[in-house]
């Protein structure tokens, strides 16, 4: 009787390291958090019945208000996350310098590789392109219903959009 218990108490604490393992794994190649390390996001996933249940605020583009709205939301939503608000800040940077390169046809564009280590110079520039109205909102657009960490993950793809629209020009 006792060595069935313990055989039941066994069977739960490996299917739980088990589970947790697996939503470590999830959580790192397709988390909220995949930009940040494979122990990081296997710690999360030890926790996994409050990760599972955690929820993300989106971005709204429904409006202008909505938009500054839920970006504070979004922006807010990963505090301490140094490396993820670093490639956040880039990823809307550079789709904001995407839609200036499309609406800039006759101007002289700079070569990406002078924006390519994101110096203090290229991030001023983002930083007045994203507060153009127009360029805010064909962002905002873009990133609709998007969460912080799918707005990181898409960082290395606008970044190749950029280089390919400054290729053709």
């Amino acid at each position: 009787m006792i060595k069935r218990q313990w055989d039941l108490k066994s069977a739960l604490i490996w299917s739980y390291i088990l589970i947790a393992l697996v939503t470590g794994l999830i959580l790192h190649f397709a988390g909220e958090n995949r930009h940040r390390s494979l122990i990081h996001n296997l710690g999360a996933g030890s926790l996994w019945p409050m990760t599972i249940m955690k929820t993300y605020p989106q971005i709204d583009a429904s409006s202008p208000e909505q938009f500054d709205l839920s970006f504070d939301l979004v922006e807010g939503s990963h505090p301490g996350d140094i490396k993820g608000h670093r490639l956040f800040s880039e990823a809307l940077g550079l789709a904001s310098y995407y839609i200036y390169i499309q609406q800039q046809t006759d101007a002289e564009l700079k070569a990406l590789s002078d924006f390519s280590h994101l110096d203090l110079g290229s991030n001023t520039l983002f930083r007045k392109l994203f507060k153009q109205p127009d360029i805010r909102m064909q962002v905002a657009k873009q990133f609709d219903g998007m969460t912080f960490g799918d707005i990181v993950a898409q960082r290395d793809s606008i970044k190749e959009s950029v280089q390919q629209a400054l290729a053709k020009r």
